[in-house]
């Protein structure tokens, strides 16, 4: 059921395609800790147990001893306690600050199947570190990307904000076995290996609507199938088809409305307060006679904050030429709260998805349309992100020996982000910290935006980038016998990413009456990039399954090579004829074309062979050689061996 929800903290709603819509109205909760104890029925502690409150990204794990701290964010919050080989449980925090929680063991859930590398097993054959979540993960969730989703949800996966922070469509780091030392720059992060239905993609790429179940492979035992390039842990991502519809078709369509706002901003005071405390600072510093505001500035400080715009706000420098903003609106008389001012107090997030599955095990389709948007809280330029998403499944069987599938996924996403000729968008936030609360928004006299308040700047200049991406990957599976599939798969992907920097003209007045020109014509700016880039990957591996008796052997072997191809062109051109036409064809001025052509290509074996004795007794070889022609000639191959 929909329902809108309002709170002292945040304000949030979920729109579901429901034909009613019911209002909620909660009060204002303090977050409390919860902790306790996880045990078997037999009274042992189990550690490693996933605890996630429902509904949320907010999670927690339990420790060696079986205890386990949580902060629910809502009073009424259902923790969910889950593990593999256990029955999951959700138990209510209203009114508990402690819980002991004997978990059940599950031996259904034993038997489920877990994607791993090149294959599948049950749970119980697992001699890994592996979890796997499910498609209610990522269901009916206002979540901008997978990464989002995964939040609490899988036990030991780290996922934590890029440098790009919090703008709209940012990607995020995922960690699985912690940070890495790189040559030359320290402590970096280490991510892992992302597969979407075999093929590498860009977890962020992806609708995750589209998923099915997400493996993570956590220790070098589950990953070292794939060599080098899971160095950091493997993400694999299986996404629907059909083949369960029994002959029907099932048309679903899904859509969330969202709102994001600050989770912290720190207090700025008012400029009264500011100037007392500048001017205490001043006199314990150097005396007196260096007080920082004068007697008449703090008048008119207090003049605004009775009646705004009532006194100068500003006052001039250079012969009455130029408005004294130096150091950020230091000396000047308004009282501004810039947070106010630049921000708004939400921002919305709108997510649509439109899918149609059917068929049965000889043929059957999935086809699948998103669309996601997501404005930023900068509200004086513009800050967006929006993402489509088109994808199609179509697998056939026309005997029992062959099997075909065709996947294919088109993707393009827009941001527009401000940014300044100077500081790019990195900056932003750093030169906002610099505002003081009596620089006031515009010009005392003609109510223009100041220069100095650096705003002005990200009016006047934009980043826009614009991706489209299209994944092939056709499979043939071969069982010339029973238990013995050969899989032919081809992964291709090409990406189309352009980036257009473009600076308009900026005129300002100056006190007088002038106009002052803060970007002249000839400073006028486009500077449009283009890099495409194209993957190719024959993939070839088969696998074999024996049963004898209670001895169970499980084979694979394969081979797999990859080369990637990237072209990168950019161009630079000042004194642009017109603001509303950025294009290198009508700059008058210096023009620049630069480009960049690299590729490299890489060459595997792996294998892996199984053996388990009822179940109890379990044992693994897996063997990987890579080679990479990023490295020099004689130190471009490595083997990677482990026994598990």
């Amino acid at each position: 059921m929909s329902v809108l929800a309002f709170s002292c903290v945040s304000a949030s709603f979920g729109l579901a395609p429901n034909t009613s819509v019911d209002f909620k109205v909660t009060r204002s909760y303090l977050q409390q800790q919860i902790t306790g104890t996880i045990t078997d029925i037999n009274g042992q502690p189990v550690p490693g147990v996933n605890i996630r409150e429902k509904g949320t990204g907010n999670g927690a794990q339990s420790d060696f001893d079986g205890g386990f701290a949580i902060t629910p964010s809502k009073e009424n919050a259902v923790l969910v306690f889950s593990f593999v080989g256990f029955k999951t449980q959700e138990v209510s925090v209203a009114n508990k600050t402690s819980l002991n929680i004997i978990l059940e063991e599950d031996i259904a859930a034993l038997d489920e199947v877990v994607v791993v590398g090149y294959g599948t097993r049950t749970k119980t054959t697992v001699t890994s570190a592996v979890s796997q979540i499910d498609s209610e993960t990522f269901e009916n969730r206002a979540i901008a990307s997978v990464s989002n989703g995964l939040q609490g949800a899988v036990p030991g996966l780290q996922i934590t904000n890029s440098s790009s922070g919090g703008e709209p469509g940012a990607a995020q780091n995922i960690n699985i076995r912690g940070l890495m030392t790189s040559t030359g720059t320290g402590i970096s992060n280490a991510g892992p290996l992302v597969l979407v239905d075999g093929a590498v993609m860009d977890m962020n790429d992806i609708n995750p609507e589209d998923i099915q179940t997400v493996t993570v492979l956590k220790d070098a035992a589950a990953a070292s199938i794939y060599g080098s390039r899971a160095a950091g842990g493997a993400i694999l991502i299986t996404t629907k088809s059909g083949k369960d519809m029994n002959g029907g078709m099932k048309v679903n369509y899904s859509n969330n409305f969202s709102f994001s706002t600050f989770t912290q901003w720190p207090d700025q005071t008012d400029a009264l307060t500011y100037v007392t405390v500048m001017n205490e600072a001043g006199f314990n510093n150097t005396g007196r006679n260096n007080v920082f505001f004068s007697e008449d500035a703090i008048d008119r400080i207090e003049q605004n904050i009775a009646n705004p715009g009532s006194a100068p706000t500003l006052v001039t420098k250079n012969n009455g030429l130029d408005w004294d903003v130096s150091s950020g609106g230091l000396y000047g008389s308004g009282n501004t709260d810039w947070k106010e001012f630049l921000f708004s107090d939400f921002a919305v997030k709108t997510k649509h998805n439109l899918s149609f599955r059917g068929g049965d095990e000889k043929l059957n389709y999935y086809i699948s349309a998103g669309a996601y948007s997501e404005d930023g809280l900068f509200k004086v330029a513009e800050n967006t992100f929006d993402r489509y998403n088109l994808d199609a499944k179509i697998a056939a069987k026309p005997t029992k020996w062959l099997a075909f599938e065709l996947l294919t996924k088109m993707q393009r996403s827009d941001a527009v982000f401000p940014w300044d000729p100077a500081y790019g968008r990195g900056r932003v936030f750093d030169q906002l910290s610099k505002l003081k609360p009596t620089m006031p928004t515009v010009d005392p006299i003609y109510g223009e935006p100041l220069p100095g308040a650096y705003y002005p700047s990200w009016q006047h200049s934009s980043e826009v980038n614009t991706k489209n991406q299209l994944v092939l990957l056709p499979r043939v599976t071969i069982e010339p016998i029973k238990d013995w599939r050969i899989n032919l798969e081809y992964n291709y992907r090409t990406n189309n990413n352009k980036t257009l920097y473009s600076t308009s003209q900026y005129e300002a007045t100056r006190p007088n009456g002038d106009t002052q020109v803060i970007i002249s014509s000839d400073q006028t700016r486009v500077t449009p990039t283009l890099a495409t880039n194209d993957y190719w990957s024959p993939n070839i591996y088969t696998s074999y399954n024996k049963t004898l008796g209670g001895h169970h052997f499980d084979a694979t072997v394969g081979y797999q090579s990859e080369r990637y191809n990237v072209y990168n062109i950019s161009a630079n051109a000042y004194g642009l004829l017109s603001d509303n036409v950025t294009a290198i064809s009508t700059a008058v001025g210096d023009q620049t074309v630069t480009d960049n052509i690299s590729h490299w290509s890489t060459e595997s074996m792996f294998g892996r062979f199984g053996y388990n004795y009822k179940g109890k007794y379990i044992a693994r070889v897996t063997y990987r050689r890579d080679g990479s022609s990023r490295f020099e000639p004689g130190n471009r191959w490595l083997v990677f061996l482990l026994l598990s």
